[in-house]
């Protein structure tokens, strides 16, 4: 799992297991953007994976109900840097 910080990306750690990624995302997001989501657009993106994307979707929708959800696909060159089976998320205010 990594976060962007100052321009910066780092890594937050290691999660083994699809099962394990999606629920440890909306964690995070809730973590790093507090509690509330009805006044915040949250994006999420993917390469290939677009199963992953709606599994997501549905998570996000069911445990944070933020005012607007953007999807997004990465390109294949942006995809190089990541493989194609990344998965990200960002929250705007």
């Amino acid at each position: 799992m990594l976060t962007v910080k100052d321009g910066l990306i780092y890594q937050e750690g290691k999660i083994r297991g699809n099962k394990k990624i999606i629920p440890n995302i909306v964690n995070r997001i809730q973590e790093v953007c507090g509690p509330s989501f009805s006044e915040k657009t949250i994006a999420l993106a993917c390469g290939e994976n677009l199963e992953d994307r709606e599994k997501l979707k549905q998570l996000v929708v069911e445990k944070l109900n933020p005012k607007e959800l953007i999807l997004l696909t990465i390109n294949p060159p942006m995809c190089s840097h990541s493989g194609p089976g990344f998965i990200g998320t960002t929250c705007f205010k």
